[in-house]
């Protein structure tokens, strides 16, 4: 994985608050993810499953608890993280324009290589 990152994702006791909450929404998880492998998370709306997706993506940060990718914590270097990610959100966004621009979305069209 780019940016230095190799090895499972492992959620250690991981806790998160919104600042407006009362209560945790995700309280003392703890998972592994196993290197090369496809997770999915499911339930009820509500449940907290985004919340969860945005703490292993180091959107949020833990009120408790971190995310570590083979052993290293993902705060160190998420620029780096971020690199290596891939994700497929529930929301799709699809531009009014061609499938080459919407695969190649963001890029300027003279980067863009057809072939």
């Amino acid at each position: 994985m780019a940016g230095g990152y190799d090895g499972d994702i492992r959620l250690e006791s991981l806790t998160f608050r919104y600042p407006d909450a009362d209560e945790d929404i995700v309280q003392g998880i703890d998972l592994t993810i196993a290197q090369s492998t496809t997770m999915a998370f499911v339930g009820s709306s509500g449940a907290g499953k985004s919340t969860v997706l945005d703490l292993i993506l180091g959107l949020l940060s833990p009120t408790r608890g971190a995310v570590t990718c083979g052993g290293r914590p993902i705060g160190e270097d998420l620029a780096g993280w971020y690199s290596g990610l891939g994700v497929v959100p529930q929301d799709v966004f699809l531009l009014n324009s061609t499938l080459a621009e919407n695969i190649a979305f963001g890029e300027p069209a003279a980067d863009v290589d057809l072939d």
